[in-house]
């Protein structure tokens, strides 16, 4: 029997790097594929090594490999097989190695998920904002410099990596490599005024001019209302939503709901769950047939708390005549939770 790989898996392809024996990910395998810590802890040290000798050996591209165990790497992060911490090392490592357009978008949207379990402030999500920050500072390629911007904004807490945020906004520097459009300067101005609170009126208003575009105009003044530092004004827009004319335009309601649940915020935004997933029957009824699957998604993608778990669990518990399919989409929405 395979060493490291679960016996429902016992008949996939292996394949032999130094003196250990690991399964062949190359794409054509579909499912979770649980490995032991000895193996995960192989592939964490030797992925981009492997790769290569394997892409030699089958014919099978470095780069398709790579993405095939990145994605078993994280299968097993999300089943808890694999702690953070190992993954984020390993992935910090590899931000700085990779040089494929299409790899690395994948490496950035993992430290996006980890950030959002681990938290503002954790240690983990600190190293990541300290690692991404220098690499836009000459830490790496000039040609992703744009996405990992897009990755860092979200997660910054740091003063000062927050104030290169904003002169990057402001455009009061340059960096080489960075290409921003409108919808990425409208993107940190939202980010920017959560941060910034006293200078929330500014920012909006600032960028607000400097938007042309009619529609544009309208969904920033829908939204922008729900990066507010003051509380009743979020509450506001959230109490909004009961109102069908409000949840007309459904990206726009989207958009504003998961800037409510900011993880800035702290556990303020606990308070909108419960009634958040009371909605959830009457928009099944009023929305577009995929509204129900963002509306959960955006409202619990960014609780970890046990505050918001057991707001989940208490829904469930006062509703038990709920359609199965609306239950189905907030499961797995809160599967991050520890909710099954």
């Amino acid at each position: 029997q395979l060493e490291g790989l679960s016996e429902s898996h016992q008949n996939m392809d292996v394949v032999s790097v130094g003196e250990r024996s690991i399964p062949l990910m190359d794409g054509s395998f579909y499912g979770y594929v649980e490995l032991d810590t000895a193996t995960l802890d192989f592939i964490l040290e030797n992925l981009y090594d492997i790769a290569p000798q394997l892409s030699e050996e089958k014919g099978v591209t470095a780069e398709l490999l790579r993405v095939s165990y990145l994605m078993v790497l994280y299968e097993n992060w999300i089943r808890g097989n694999l702690s953070s911490s190992k993954f984020a090392e390993s992935l910090r490592k590899w931000l700085f190695i990779e040089e494929n357009q299409q790899v690395l978008p994948i490496l950035l949207s993992y430290i996006s998920e980890i950030s959002a379990k681990e938290g503002f402030g954790s240690a983990i999500c600190t190293d990541f904002e300290n690692d991404l920050y220098k690499y836009l500072n000459g830490g790496g390629s000039a040609k992703f410099r744009t996405q990992v911007l897009r990755t860092l904004a979200p997660i910054a807490t740091n003063k000062s990596i927050v104030d290169y945020i904003y002169k990057v906004w402001n455009k009061n520097i340059s960096v080489p490599g960075l290409a921003l459009s409108e919808n990425d300067y409208i993107d940190l101005s939202l980010e920017l005024a959560i941060r910034r609170p006293l200078e929330y009126d500014t920012i909006i208003s600032e960028q607000l001019s400097r938007i042309s575009n009619p529609d544009k105009i309208r969904e920033y003044l829908f939204v922008s209302p729900a990066a507010s530092p003051s509380p009743n004004a979020r509450d506001s827009v959230f109490n909004s939503f009961y109102d069908l004319h409000n949840r007309r335009t459904e990206p726009w309601v989207l958009r504003s709901l998961l800037l409510l649940h900011h993880p800035y915020w702290g556990d303020y935004s606990v308070k909108y769950i419960y009634p958040s997933l009371e909605l959830l029957e009457e928009l099944q009824r009023t929305g577009d047939i995929f509204f129900p699957k963002s509306w959960c998604k955006n409202t619990l993608y960014h609780h970890h708390s046990l505050a918001a778990k057991k707001s989940v669990l208490r829904f469930l518990e006062d509703t038990p005549e709920l359609l199965p399919l609306l239950e189905n989409k907030i499961l797995q929405s809160a599967y991050h939770l520890g909710i099954r």
